[in-house]
């Protein structure tokens, strides 16, 4: 996880994010075989509330440990970044090594989303799981002062059908 220190002087640091945007309601997004751009994205938020999680399933994570994996990493544009930053996305996750696509100069999507405040997860897996359905993503750093970023185990607590 990347916190807003990671790229910005004077942001929060992994021991001062705040619980409630690491445990939060959260989406999982199907972006797979598009280029992450903001109509694209818009229409796939369908019913997302603002203060959600936002996580996007790229398909990337079927790469890993090959060397297309970093070279080729789709990612988030900047305008996709700006997207989630506009609707309000508490936290935003994704399945490849980083939220920038491979070639990006000077991390857009990073610091459109950091300087919002928006913390960044990367190399997660199994969120083709999660599309389409309720949950609560828990995900929580090491709680060290001054750290601009830091590993976490990240998981789904799926809710409860009620039928």
């Amino acid at each position: 996880m990347d916190a807003p220190l990671h790229f910005v002087d004077g942001g929060a640091d992994v021991s001062s994010l705040r619980l409630e945007v690491l445990v939060v309601d959260a989406v999982a997004v199907n972006v797979s075989g598009i280029r992450v751009v903001g109509g694209e994205l818009r229409d796939r938020l369908e019913g997302f509330r603002r203060g959600t999680g936002v996580l996007l399933y790229t398909g990337w994570e079927e790469l890993y440990g090959s060397d297309k994996y970093f070279s080729e990493n789709p990612g988030l544009t900047v305008e996709g970044a700006h997207i989630l930053v506009e609707s309000g996305a508490s936290i935003v996750g994704i399945d490849g090594p980083s939220i920038d696509p491979a070639g990006a100069k000077g991390f857009p999507a990073h610091r459109a989303l950091l300087s919002s405040g928006i913390p960044v997860i990367e190399n997660l897996c199994n969120l083709k799981q999660l599309i389409g359905k309720k949950f609560k993503l828990i995900a929580l750093p090491l709680k060290i002062k001054g750290a601009t970023a830091s590993p976490v185990r990240a998981v789904a607590v799926l809710e409860e059908s009620k039928t």
